[in-house]
């Protein structure tokens, strides 16, 4: 599949630069691709043409308030990584901070969780609260050893998938620790030249392939899924770019 990648991304280079409707028509795919799998991944049961509707503005009566901010707070995530990346930002643990406050509204340097949590859905316990300080610092070793990975080689989406899977093993700051992994895989993927991963997979697959890593510890089927994820995101744009 990396071979497939690295000849979908040559294609484009060749085409740059893109005109403006057709990066504007691009972002607003991707926006949308990536709040409503996102939400998905969440268990709302929306779907996808009423999140669009509500991340167009519209107020739908019968839908919770939780969601209409929820889509909203996902599109402001998604801008923000854009931003970020824009900056040439290095995913650090200060970053990582970054993104958790953007995700839960709470400032930024907020404490590691003080308890225990259960994951149901993954049968699985995450580490202890006094441990989080020494897992992260392992995650910080991971980190620069990412930013170091080539961008169209194995190593890059090995260690995507290594920074999403130990941040699920982790937990840092609770639950919505789950979003804070995605939001954070997919911003490295695009500081390394690839475009969003919209994550366009069922909650229960998600699910099922998380539990088995806290198992095995083994990394290879998000590594796989990754991969495919920017296939996917590739090819649009190259339907989107023909001549």
């Amino acid at each position: 599949m990396l071979r497939e990648i690295k000849k979908k991304m040559v294609i484009l280079n060749n085409r740059m630069p893109f005109g403006q409707d057709t990066k504007s028509y691009f972002a607003e795919t991707e926006r949308n691709a990536w709040v409503y799998n996102n939400m998905k991944l969440e268990g709302s049961a929306l779907s996808k043409e009423r999140t669009v509707r509500m991340l167009s503005g519209e107020l739908l009566l019968d839908i919770p308030a939780y969601e209409h901010i929820m889509a909203q707070n996902l599109e402001t995530i998604l801008r923000r990584v854009y931003s970020l990346a824009s900056l040439k930002s290095n995913l650090d643990l200060r970053l990582i901070d970054e993104l958790h406050s953007l995700i839960t509204g709470e400032e930024r340097g907020t404490p590691y969780r003080r308890r225990s949590i259960i994951i149901s859905e993954w049968d699985y316990t995450p580490v202890i609260a006094a441990d989080i300080p020494a897992h992260m610092q392992q995650l910080k070793k991971t980190l620069d050893k990412a930013s170091k990975a080539e961008s169209l080689s194995e190593d890059c989406f090995e260690c995507c998938a290594e920074i999403h899977n130990k941040l699920l093993e982790i937990l840092p700051y609770g639950e919505k620790d789950k979003i804070l992994a995605r939001t954070t895989a997919t911003y490295y993927m695009i500081t390394k030249g690839y475009p969003a991963m919209v994550f366009d997979i069922k909650e229960q697959e998600y699910n099922e392939m998380a539990a088995n890593y806290m198992k095995t510890k083994d990394c290879a089927a998000f590594k796989e899924l990754f991969k495919k994820e920017i296939l996917n995101r590739l090819n649009l744009m190259i339907q989107l770019t023909a001549y």
